[in-house]
Formats: C-alpha cells, sequence, structure tokens
C-alpha cells in the first residue's frame, strides 16, 4: 500500500467509544417525544449522523431545544467517552513519524471540546471540521474536502477512517482511493457487522418488503431462520441442543455450581475442561479442537455417555473410547462427556 500523507479521522466509533452515551440518551429521546420504545438496534442506524439531522428524521416539533435535551442527557450520561486502548500511542506514532493528522466529525463544536480538547487529543491535529465548519455533511464530500484542502494536500495523498458506511463513501466522494476507503471499512466499520436478519429465502430474506438500509448478505437463499429450523444439522438445533443439556434436571447442578478445572492445557488448540460436583462426584468433561489436525486425547477412564457431539456419533465416539480409553477428536470437533 503506497504511502499517505496524512491521515484524518472520524470521532464516534473510531477514536472514541461513544456508541451507547449517545444511543441510549437518544433512546429516551425517542420516548419522551413520540412514547415508543425503541431498541439499541434501532437507533444505530443514527449512529454516523449530525445530531440535527436525527431530529430531522425523527420529525421532532421542536427541533433545537429537542437536540439540546438530548446533548444533555449524553454530558450526563454515566459511562463518558473514552479514547480507544492504545489510540494514543497510535496518535504519537504517526506524529513522530512527520504524518499529519487530522478530523473530520458531525460533532458540534462544544461537544468536540468536551470529548476531545478536555483529553488533550486536539494537539495532534493539524486540521479539524465538524458540524458547523460545512454546509453538507458526509456522505456528501465537503467536510473531507474543506479538511484536505486545510492540509495543503491532495485527495490522493490522504487516508479517511471512519465506522460507518457514509465514512466510505464520503472518502470516495472526495476523490480518496476506493482501496484506500475499503481497507478503514475493512478495519474499522461497524457495518462489518451489520445486515438484515434472514428469517427466509423471500425477497431480502424477510426482513422487509421495502429497501433495506444496507444490503442483505445474499447468501439468505440458503442460510436463513427457517433453513435452520427445518434441519436437525443446522447452528440453530446445536444450540437448542446445548441449551436443553445445559438446563437438564440431572446435570443442571453439575453444569451451574461444579467446581471448575482446565485440561489438556499442553494439547495445542484444544479447549477443554471438567466440571465436577463435589457433592454427587458426577464428572463431566467438555473437549472442543480448534486446531486443523487431528488430536488423540488420554482419558481417565472410559465415558459412561456422550452427552452431546457436533461430530461423530455417539456410539463411533464411545466404541473408541472402550476400546482404547481414549478421546479422538477431528478439526473443529467437540464432545461432552459424562465420566
Amino acid at each position: 500500500m503506497k504511502k499517505y500523507e496524512a491521515i484524518i479521522y472520524d470521532i464516534d466509533g473510531t477514536l472514541l467509544n461513544t456508541l451507547n452515551m449517545n444511543m441510549y440518551p437518544l433512546m429516551k429521546i425517542i420516548k419522551e417525544e413520540t412514547g415508543e420504545d425503541w431498541t439499541f438496534e434501532q437507533v444505530l442506524k443514527f449512529a454516523a449522523y449530525p445530531g440535527m439531522k436525527v431530529m430531522e428524521e425523527l420529525g421532532v416539533k421542536d427541533q433545537e431545544k429537542t437536540y439540546a435535551r438530548w446533548v444533555q442527557y449524553v454530558n450526563d450520561y454515566e459511562d463518558k467517552a473514552t479514547l480507544y486502548k492504545g489510540f494514543e500511542e497510535v496518535l504519537e506514532t504517526f506524529k513522530n513519524h512527520k504524518i499529519k493528522q487530522a478530523i473530520v466529525s458531525s460533532k458540534l463544536r462544544d461537544q468536540y471540546e468536551i470529548d476531545i480538547v478536555s483529553k488533550g487529543i486536539d494537539q495532534y491535529m493539524s486540521a479539524v471540521i465538524l458540524e458547523d465548519d460545512t454546509t453538507h455533511h458526509k456522505p456528501h464530500p465537503e467536510p473531507l474536502l474543506k479538511c484536505i484542502e486545510k492540509l495543503n494536500l491532495n485527495s490522493d495523498e490522504v487516508i479517511y477512517i471512519g465506522d460507518a458506511y457514509s465514512d466510505y463513501q464520503a472518502a470516495l466522494n472526495a476523490g480518496c482511493s476506493k482501496e484506500a476507503a475499503l481497507h478503514a471499512c475493512y478495519e474499522n466499520s461497524r457495518d462489518n457487522a451489520r445486515t438484515p436478519m434472514q428469517w427466509d429465502n423471500s425477497l431480502h430474506g424477510g426482513f422487509t418488503t421495502g429497501t433495506p438500509w444496507l444490503a442483505e448478505n445474499p447468501n439468505y437463499t440458503k442460510i436463513n431462520v427457517t433453513d435452520q429450523m427445518n434441519r436437525s444439522d443446522s447452528v440453530l438445533s446445536f444450540y437448542k441442543e446445548l441449551i436443553a443439556l445445559r438446563k437438564a434436571p440431572e446435570y443442571v447442578e453439575t453444569f451451574t455450581y461444579g467446581t471448575f478445572a482446565a485440561a489438556y492445557e499442553d494439547v495445542d488448540h484444544m479447549f477443554a475442561y471438567y466440571r465436577t460436583n463435589e457433592e454427587t462426584g458426577q464428572r463431566i468433561l467438555v473437549a472442543g479442537n480448534f486446531g486443523t489436525d487431528t488430536v488423540t486425547l488420554p482419558l481417565e477412564k472410559p465415558a459412561d455417555r456422550v452427552l452431546l457431539t457436533n461430530g461423530k456419533t455417539a456410539d463411533v465416539i464411545l466404541t473408541r473410547n472402550r476400546e482404547s480409553a481414549s478421546l479422538v477428536l477431528g478439526s473443529c470437533d467437540c464432545v461432552v462427556l459424562l465420566l
């Protein structure tokens, strides 16, 4: 990858962890203004919006007063904005390598003073463009272009790091390279984990009859809730088995209150442990092979029963186990044994 002359940061979700302190107060505002209870997932789409744009989208009556109340709730929120761990070392490293750093954000200046200046982060920034510095906002290129102009650079000499699709769009619209914009999204974007719930194989995975905010994963025709419910070998079915085993009356005391002891710690890529009921003597081994090679584990005694497995059948496991007092696990196999 080419060497860039400057790095431009978004703030929320990039430099600072501010998601909870912004979204939970917004849920409170929505409840007060509309009487509706929105979930955290529902308000997430506003995370990258300028504050007044959120008010506009919600259609509140007195937008300025409501926005001011939201800001107050944010400032009163118990969990304040925090710089992501290790980021100060990153900022210092770029500074020492003479790489310019800047900020483009939808924040108002008063909030910027609270979130950035009070933490001393502004000392690293050669330019700062905030909500009230431009007429248009992301994904419009104006904020980035104005910042690039202040840095006295060209668009292809900077990389913009954000955490939302609108940041990627803004970078492209401002003339930054597609590769650089995508690289920032791949590394930081919350959108990597956001696709509409895939309920079935109908249009948009049954999520909506309209146009979803984010595109659905094209695998929804094969991977969806309806398909998972109808297959005994699905991840959903396996989770149901796990929950049923965890709550089974004959084992619940051991799983809940039994002592924990790590097992096979000297075996690479193996995660295993015992749970033992000190009162009844019931002992359960949970073992998972996270490696690519098959492993053979010696057992203290042959197992009484296979409680759960995602690989070979219980009969095969027990037969080998009783023949050699060992447990054979292929790559990604896991098993729960009653000893």
